[in-house]
């Protein structure tokens, strides 16, 4: 978890050492292996709901990066058929459970949001799964064939999970915009994003946390230009051969 003081977006860009929307943090880390001994590398995309994460990591993709989507790990993680749901429902009650048996995410989320203590709980639960199906899915990747990797991390710093990656993406936009997208895609009211955007450490306390800062303002051949330079500097620094395989 990090601490300090929110810096306001003028501060933002003081940290920052180019004006477009790709950014390369002042002092930034040395991209060192983190805690996992083996496998490709792992880059972690964070950034408060609406940001653009997935928008970041679809450009990877079309680079040759593989892509892994932690929200889906977090359902596979509270399969019916797992540990995790039954110590969820044991938490919470049967009235987080669909008539089918799965995990009703609505339902959680919403007891989830205003509660920190319920929200730990169940972080407690699910993350330690998640985390080992991670590790599982990684772990058979070749490393000369795929030098990093990029996973999506909707909450890096909220969860603590930032030293098991070897190198963190924020992404960040306005919150007028983040609210917008967040009530379009979960189909909720913008109240109701702003609620769960309150849950979330702002952006901007994440900055000196980050080795590389993309600032989703600006159109989509910027972002994509801003991810290519990112690309390149992870593939140099984390390829035996300088390229991508």
């Amino acid at each position: 978890m990090i601490k300090g003081a929110r810096l306001t977006p003028q501060q933002v860009h003081e940290h920052l050492t180019d004006s477009d929307s790709i950014v390369s943090r002042k002092g930034q880390s040395k991209l060192q292996r983190a805690r996992h001994p083996a496998g490709p590398f792992q880059v972690a995309v964070t950034g408060n709901a609406g940001s653009g994460k997935s928008t970041v990591c679809r450009c990877f993709k079309r680079m040759g990066v593989p892509v892994i989507d932690l929200d889906r790990l977090a359902r596979q993680a509270v399969a019916p058929s797992g540990p995790a749901l039954k110590k969820i429902v044991s938490a919470f009650g049967k009235e987080v459970l669909n008539p089918d048996g799965s995990l009703n995410r609505k339902t959680i989320r919403k007891k989830i949001v205003r509660d920190n203590a319920a929200r730990r709980t169940l972080e407690e639960i699910v993350h330690p799964e998640i985390e080992r199906l991670l590790r599982a899915e990684v772990s058979g990747m070749d490393t000369g064939q795929v030098p990093f990797v990029v996973v999506e991390v909707p909450l890096l710093f909220e969860s603590g999970m930032e030293g098991a990656f070897d190198a963190v993406i924020l992404v960040m936009a306005e919150e007028r915009l983040q609210k917008k997208r967040l009530a379009k895609r979960d189909r909720i009211s913008e109240e109701e994003a702003g609620l769960l955007l309150k849950v979330q450490i702002p952006d901007e306390m994440k900055v000196d946390h980050s080795d590389f800062v993309v600032l989703n303002t600006g159109t989509m051949k910027s972002l994509h230009d801003a991810v290519s330079r990112i690309f390149l500097i992870l593939n140099k620094k984390y390829s035996k051969n300088g390229e991508i395989a």
